[in-house]
């Protein structure tokens, strides 16, 4: 998996915590970019030019930080971080 980030996002940091929370740090590739420099390409990878940015194994591309913590502690972690409780 990669994800497409900023160390200046507080959105991107909470998704970083909980790759290492969740133990998947070794499988989630972390591409340091800034949506708004054309020449990146990063575009191509989410057309609303959201960070931080989700590409699962599978080809998928999540954005929204919620959405991609709930997707790594669900389908890729095992599910103890977040609680399903509201």
């Amino acid at each position: 998996m990669e994800l497409y980030m900023s160390a200046n996002s507080p959105y991107a940091r909470k998704v970083r915590v909980v790759t290492y929370e969740l133990g998947l740090h070794e499988k989630v590739t972390m591409t340091e970019t800034n949506p708004r420099d054309p020449s990146t390409g990063f575009r191509d990878v989410n057309p609303l030019g959201k960070i931080p940015a989700l590409v699962t194994d599978s080809g998928d591309v999540l954005y929204d930080s919620p959405v991609i913590c709930e997707y790594l502690n669900d389908v890729e972690g095992d599910g103890h971080l977040l609680s399903k409780e509201t």
